[in-house]
């Protein structure tokens, strides 16, 4: 076996900087350099960036018992609380995930086609959108909205709208770079109240964690029986193999980690497809004549060309850079390298959607990839994969395709200016630039 990959010589504090500022150069340059496989510049540990499909399949593969997930000490770690699915392992793990995860799939999706479709008709006919559609502002209401619809039933009480409006500005100061500086360099954690950056995410967090408990005990209490039940009430209502339910802070935990996961992430990927297909006339007259007199959401999500549209912008730029960071419990082999105890491993989509050899020319958008070619689940991974997967990934694909689909039926738009977009970090995706608008055209 080979020693360790080689990787960057550079300060970590440069790593981290760049990693913040311009992560998706920074990760071409290393890969274009040390290839598959090499190894990031922490002094303090080793770690290592993979992105061949050997590589990921052994990752994905690999039992708890030999990579733990490692996710302790990071942005989630500030963000979520303990309970959260990101941060068990195990025998808990799949406690969770098996408790969480069916109401995200299968016959549940049918329940939310319709009210995806409404929450985006009901934003985007608002006044200010007739002209000029500023992509972030509305999909961010869209996908806020829609998540406080799914997970608790919608804003029909004055403590829910609370919750909107505290979620809403929580997400704005949290997905800016200088808050991402902030959460990555504990010396700048001062607590100088709602004055400080690090005080007001701290409030903001704790209040938001008041409002979901609040929310926990009045459903907890409520005798009404929803013929649409919230994910919050199948939650109060599942058990797992021994009868037992989830803890009240096992469900606000969940609760929190699913809003995370289903608002920038969304926003970002609804933002960059509506780009991608007001940037191609080609593309969008296919889409448009694929959507025309199909009005049925769940016949709209199985549309070939409208979902090989969204594959491609989810592979393009993905919702999320990379996957949950693996830690070596027991020496690890990867694609030649022997991996000693210890180790950190980062899969990264963004690489592994960037392949030459499976995406040719793969800086360029063509949804007709998704046509001919079906890819594995170590080449295309939108939203990560073996046990750490992302529960809500089939909700999200299925919600992206709805608004992407019932916005091209309910507006004309045009592209202002034919250059191309570049992403810029937002949180922890990377997104279309936030001053990013679309040409409302007459009907």
């Amino acid at each position: 076996m080979p020693d360790l990959p080689i990787g960057p010589e550079v300060p970590t504090l440069f790593w981290q900087l760049q990693g913040i500022l311009d992560p998706l150069s920074m990760l071409r340059e290393a890969h274009d350099r040390y290839g598959d496989v090499f190894r990031l510049p922490y002094k303090e540990f080793t770690a290592i960036c993979v992105s061949s499909p050997t590589g990921l399949q052994s990752i994905f593969s690999a039992s708890s018992e030999v990579l733990s997930s490692h996710q302790r000490g990071g942005i989630f770690d500030l963000i979520l609380g303990q309970n959260a699915l990101v941060f068990l392992e195990g025998r808990e793990h799949q406690r969770h995930r098996r408790l969480i995860v069916p109401p995200f799939h299968g016959e549940a999706l049918n329940q939310w086609g319709r009210d995806i479709c409404t929450t985006t008709k009901y934003v985007l006919d608002q006044p200010q959108y007739r002209t000029v559609l500023p992509l972030r502002q509305p999909l961010k209401e869209i996908a806020l909205r829609l998540i406080l619809q799914v997970l608790f039933g919608g804003l029909r009480t004055p403590l829910l709208r609370e919750l909107h409006h505290l979620l809403y500005r929580f997400f704005q100061d949290v997905e800016s770079p200088l808050s991402a500086v902030g959460m990555l360099f504990p010396a700048l954690r001062v607590d100088l109240g709602s004055w400080s950056p690090w005080g007001r995410f701290l409030q903001q967090k704790h209040q938001i964690n008041q409002l979901i408990q609040q929310q926990i005990d009045r459903q907890r209490a409520s005798t009404l029986l929803a013929t649409h039940p919230s994910v919050l009430e199948m939650l109060l209502q599942v058990r797992d193999e021994f009868d037992q339910p989830l803890s009240d802070d096992e469900i606000r935990d969940e609760l929190l980690m699913l809003v995370l996961a289903g608002y920038e992430t969304t926003t970002s990927a609804i933002a960059w497809a509506l780009y991608w297909i007001h940037h191609d006339l080609t593309v969008q007259e296919k889409l448009r004549q694929e959507l025309e007199g199909i009005d049925d959401p769940m016949e709209i999500a199985r549309l070939p060309y409208l979902s090989a549209v969204c594959h491609e912008a989810l592979r393009i730029y993905p919702v999320a850079i990379g996957c949950f960071a693996r830690q070596v419990l027991q020496p690890f082999s990867i694609d030649g390298y022997e991996l000693p105890v210890g180790t950190v491993i980062s899969p990264s989509i963004y690489l592994a959607h960037h392949r030459e050899a499976v995406y040719p020319d793969s800086d360029t958008f063509c949804p007709e990839r998704f046509l001919s070619q079906q890819f594995s689940a170590y080449e295309y991974l939108p939203f990560g994969g073996g046990s750490r997967r992302c529960v809500g990934g089939e909700f999200t694909r299925f919600e992206i395709k709805l608004i992407v689909a019932t916005a091209l039926k309910q507006m004309r738009l045009q592209v202002f200016d034919s250059k191309p977009v570049l992403p810029v970090r937002y949180g922890i995706t990377m997104a279309p630039p936030v001053d990013l608008k679309l040409k409302v055209l007459p009907r």
